[in-house]
C-alpha cells in the first residue's frame, strides 16, 4: 500500500499540474478508508470463507493495478482540469480500496496480537518507503505499479491451497520477468502517453522527477522536468579544451560578471540544462561548481546526449549531485560568485502542501549561509520573475536580500543592487513583456563605477535599476523603502501581498498571499508564475472540504453500522481513532517540512522521515503490549502529548542538526528525531484497539476511521503548515492527543455499555488507568 501511494504521487505529479495531483492523491487515499468500512461488513467467524475472500481481494487488487498501468500508458488526458484529476483519483482508489479491505480484515483476524501485528505492518511499510527510491529509478514510469501487483499475486499464491497455486504463481513469474527486463532499460519500458513538447530525444525517471529532452527548434534542445519546468540545453559540441564560441556566449549573457571583479570560483545553484555555466566560462572562471538536485540531469549532461553538449567534460566544470544549500553547508570553500537563476521546483510547492519545498534556498537562514560562503569580494546573484503590476515575488526577493544582509551586519542600502530586464515572454500584467529581477548581494560595498556599468548594461537592453547604493531617500512606495528595517516593515504591512522575508519555519517564498485572503484574489492578479501557487492553495482548500465531507460520511456509516453484526466500536472509540489519525499526519507533515531543509534531498527526506517514523511507531506499538505498560494504559497515553510538547520547546534548535560533520550524520540525526517521535505516538493506536475494539468488526471500524481522518489530517495539516509553520503544526497536533488521552481517562470512570455477556472495554484500566 505504501508503494502504491508513493508511486501514484510521482505519476500524478507528471501527468497533472501539481495542485491537481495533490487533489487526486488525497481522494484516492479515501479508497483505503472505504475498504476498511467495507471490511466491517464482512463476517469473520467462518475462516475458510474469509480466507477465500482474502485471496479474491488480492487477485482483484493485482488486476486493478495492472489495469491502471495499461490505462496510463494507452490513454492521454486532453487537459489538466479538476474533472481529469477526480477521474484519475477514482481509478486509483479501486486498488487502494481492495488493499485497504484486505489489510483491515487481516488486522481484525489478528486482534489478539494487535501490538505485534501493527508493529510488523509499520516496519515493513518503512522498508517499502525506502525501497520506492531505487524502484522509481530502475523500473521507470507507470510500470512501477506492477511491483505491488507482483506482491499481491505472490501473497495470493502463498494463501492458495496447493491445487490452486499454479495460476497466481505463473502470473508472478511472468510479471517478475517483465519488471527485471524493464529495470535493464535506459528509459521507461511503458511511458506515459502525455503530449511531448518538441521532437522526442530521450526520457528518464527517478524518485525526484521525470526528465524529458526534446528538439525544441533547430540546434536547440529543451530539458523538461515533470510537466512544465523547462531549461534550455545550449548546443556546445566543441572539444572540452576549446573556448565556447562567441555567439553562444553572447546568447547567454549574465549581469553577474559585469562588476569587473574577475571571478575565479563560481557556484551555480540548479544547473538544469547548463546554460548558466557558459557566462561563467566566458568570464574566465577557473572552477565552476554546479549543484544539481536531480541526479538524472547530472547523468544526462555527463553523457553529453550523443555529443550535443560537452559542458560537463570541461576541466573547469564540476557537477555535484546535491541540493545547493545542503552542499554549501558542508563545503568550506568560498566563491566569488554564487548564482541562482530562476530556480524553482513546483513538485511540492504548487501541490498545495508546501511540504518538502525544494525552494529552501529562499529563506533568511539560507541566504546568511550563502553570504558566509562568499570571498571578501564575492557576490550572491539571484534572478526571479518581475511583473510591474504584480510585483510580489520581486519585492519579496529584495526584502529577503535586505533582511539577510542586515542579519550579517551589513547595511542593505550599500551592499544591494537590483536590476530589471525584459524577456521574450508576454503577459498582460507585465504591460506586454515579462521582466526578470536580478538581485546582487555583495560582501563589499558597490563602487560608483560598478553601479554605472550595471546601469549602462540594463538600459542598453531596455531595463532599469530598481535598487542601488546612493538611491534617493526612500518614500513609502519606492523600492528603497525595503532597504531599512523600519520602512521595510511598514512597506510589508501596507502591501496587498505577503512579501515578508521567509524563514526556515515558514519557507514559503512562493506563497505571496496571506492564506486568509486566498478567496479574495482573482488568479489573474498574480500573473503566470504566482498563479500556479495560488491555484495550489485553492485546490488544497477544496481538498480539505472534500476530506471533511468524506470523513463525516464514513463516520456516519460507521455509527449506523449493521445490526446484529458483532460488537460495534463505541462512540468514545470513534472519537479516539479519529483524533489519532488527524494528529499523527499533522506531526509527520511538520517534520517533513522542517527536516527537508536539513537533509536537502526532498525524496531522501520523504524516505528517511516516513521510514524512521514508521519504524519508531512500530516499536512503540510493540512496547505498548508489554504487560507492565498494559496495566497503566491511562498513563502510557500521556506519553504522546508530553513528547510533542518537548518537541515544540526544542523546535527552534532543530536547525542545528545541519551543522553536523557530514550529510550522513545530519540524515541519521533527523531520522532519529522522527523515529523517537514515532515511538511516542506509536503506543496510542494498539492501546486503543485493546481498550475499545472488542470484536473483529470493531477493529475494522477503528482502522477505517483512523484512515479516513489520516487523509483529513494530511490535507488539513498541509493548510495548517501554511498558516502556522512547522512548529505551529506540531502544536496544533497536541490537542488531538490530549483529547484522546482524556477520552480514555473519562471512559475509565464511566465504563462502556456493552451487550450482555460481552467483556468490558475499559474495565482493565481500573484505578491505575484513572
Amino acid at each position: 500500500m505504501i508503494l502504491v501511494e508513493i508511486v501514484l504521487t510521482r505519476i500524478f505529479s507528471v501527468l497533472l499540474y501539481y495542485h491537481y495531483s495533490f487533489l487526486a492523491v488525497a481522494l484516492a487515499l479515501f479508497g483505503l478508508a472505504a475498504g476498511g468500512f467495507s471490511a466491517s461488513r464482512c463476517r469473520t467467524d467462518d475462516i475458510t470463507t474469509l480466507m477465500l475472500h482474502l485471496r479474491q481481494l488480492l487477485r482483484w487488487a493485482a488486476i486493478a493495478l495492472i489495469g491502471l498501468v495499461l490505462l496510463l500508458v494507452l490513454a492521454s488526458p486532453g487537459n489538466e482540469s479538476v474533472s481529469v484529476a477526480v477521474g484519475a483519483a477514482m481509478m486509483s482508489a479501486v486498488p487502494l480500496y481492495l488493499l485497504g479491505k484486505t489489510l483491515a480484515l487481516a488486522m481484525a483476524l489478528g486482534r489478539a496480537c494487535i501490538h505485534r501485528l501493527y508493529a510488523i505492518d509499520l516496519v515493513t511499510s518503512a522498508a517499502a518507503a525506502l525501497l520506492a527510491i531505487p524502484l522509481l529509478a530502475r523500473v521507470q514510469g507507470p510500470l512501477v505499479l506492477a511491483v505491488p501487483a507482483l506482491v499481491t499475486i505472490a501473497m495470493d499464491a502463498v494463501l492458495s491451497p496447493p491445487r490452486s497455486r499454479f495460476l497466481p504463481a505463473a502470473s508472478a513469474v511472468v510479471l517478475a520477468t517483465a519488471l527485471v527486463f524493464a529495470a535493464t532499460q535506459d528509459g521507461p519500458l511503458l511511458p506515459l502517453r502525455d503530449p511531448w513538447a518538441g521532437d522526442y530525444v530521450l526520457e528518464r525517471w527517478n524518485a525526484h522527477s521525470r526528465v524529458r529532452v526534446s528538439d525544441w527548434a533547430p540546434d536547440q534542445r529543451v530539458l523538461v522536468i515533470d510537466k512544465t519546468a523547462a531549461s534550455i540545453i545550449p548546443h556546445l559540441p566543441s572539444a572540452p579544451t576549446q573556448s565556447p564560441p562567441a555567439e553562444v556566449s553572447r546568447a547567454y549573457e549574465d549581469p553577474s560578471y559585469l562588476l569587473g571583479r574577475s571571478p575565479e570560483r563560481v557556484a551555480i545553484i540548479g544547473v538544469g540544462g547548463g546554460a548558466d555555466i557558459l557566462p561563467a566560462l566566458a568570464a574566465g572562471a577557473s572552477r565552476i561548481d554546479g549543484f544539481e538536485l536531480n541526479g538524472r540531469i547530472v547523468e544526462l549532461l555527463q553523457d553529453g546526449m550523443d555529443g550535443y553538449v560537452t559542458l560537463a567534460h570541461r576541466p573547469e566544470v564540476h557537477l555535484i549531485h546535491d541540493e545547493a544549500r545542503h552542499a554549501l553547508q558542508h563545503r568550506r570553500g568560498q566563491y566569488d560568485v554564487i548564482r541562482a537563476n530562476l530556480i524553482d521546483t513546483w513538485a511540492a510547492t504548487a501541490a498545495g502542501g508546501f511540504v518538502l519545498a525544494e525552494n529552501g534556498i529562499y529563506t533568511v537562514e539560507a541566504w546568511r549561509l550563502f553570504l558566509t560562503r562568499l570571498t571578501p569580494r564575492g557576490v550572491l546573484v539571484t534572478t526571479r520573475w518581475y511583473l510591474p503590476l504584480a510585483p510580489a515575488e520581486a519585492q519579496r526577493l529584495v526584502a529577503l536580500a535586505a533582511e539577510a544582509l542586515e542579519a550579517e551586519g551589513r547595511p542593505a542600502n550599500q551592499h544591494l543592487v537590483a536590476v530589471a530586464l525584459p524577456t521574450d515572454l508576454e503577459d498582460p500584467l507585465a504591460g506586454g513583456r515579462v521582466q526578470t529581477i536580478t538581485t546582487m548581494v555583495s560582501q563589499q560595498v558597490f563602487s560608483s563605477q560598478e553601479v554605472r556599468a550595471l546601469r549602462e548594461y540594463t538600459e542598453s537592453r531596455g531595463g532599469k535599476l530598481l535598487v542601488w547604493p546612493g538611491q534617493p531617500p526612500a518614500s513609502s512606495t519606492s523600492w528603497a523603502a525595503l532597504l531599512t528595517p523600519s520602512s521595510r516593515q511598514a512597506y510589508i504591512n501596507a502591501s496587498a501581498w505577503a512579501i515578508d522575508p521567509p524563514t526556515d519555519e515558514r519557507p514559503f517564498f512562493f506563497l505571496q498571499l496571506r492564506p486568509a485572503d486566498v478567496l479574495r484574489f482573482r488568479t489573474a492578479d498574480f500573473g503566470f508564475v504566482s498563479a500556479i501557487t495560488v491555484n495550489g492553495v485553492r485546490i488544497l482548500l477544496i481538498a480539505v472540504l472534500l476530506a471533511v465531507a468524506v470523513a463525516v460520511v464514513l463516520t456516519t456509516v460507521a455509527i449506523r453500522g449493521r445490526s446484529g453484526h458483532g460488537v460495534r466500536l463505541p462512540a468514545q472509540g470513534r472519537v479516539y481513532f479519529a483524533l489519532l489519525g488527524t494528529g499523527y499526519m499533522a506531526v509527520q507533515l511538520a517534520l517533513l517540512q522542517r527536516l527537508s531543509l536539513i537533509i536537502g534531498h526532498p525524496t531522501t527526506t520523504l524516505a528517511v522521515v516516513v521510514a524512521t517514523m514508521l519504524v519508531g511507531t512500530g516499536v512503540g506499538s510493540a512496547l505498548a503490549g508489554v504487560e507492565r505498560l498494559r496495566a497503566v494504559s491511562g498513563w502510557v497515553l500521556a506519553i504522546p502529548p508530553a513528547v510533542l510538547g518537548a518537541l515544540i520547546v526544542g523546535f527552534g534548535h532543530v536547525g542545528e542538526l545541519s551543522r553536523l560533520s557530514s550529510p550522513t550524520a545530519a540524515a541519521v540525526a533527523c531520522g532519529g528525531l522522527a523515529g523517537l517521535t514515532g515511538l511516542a505516538l506509536g503506543v496510542a493506536f494498539p492501546t486503543g484497539i485493546r481498550l475499545f475494539a472488542r470484536s473483529e468488526v470493531a477493529v475494522t471500524e477503528a482502522w477505517a476511521l483512523n484512515g479516513a481522518f489520516s487523509v483529513l489530517g494530511s490535507v488539513g495539516g498541509a493548510l495548517g503548515g501554511l498558516m502556522l509553520g512547522s512548529r505551529g503544526l506540531v502544536a496544533a497536533a497536541v490537542p488531538c492527543y490530549v483529547l484522546a488521552w482524556l477520552v480514555v481517562l473519562l471512559g475509565a470512570r464511566r465504563p462502556l455499555r456493552l451487550a450482555a455477556g460481552e467483556p468490558g472495554a475499559l474495565g482493565e484500566l481500573g484505578v491505575k488507568g484513572g
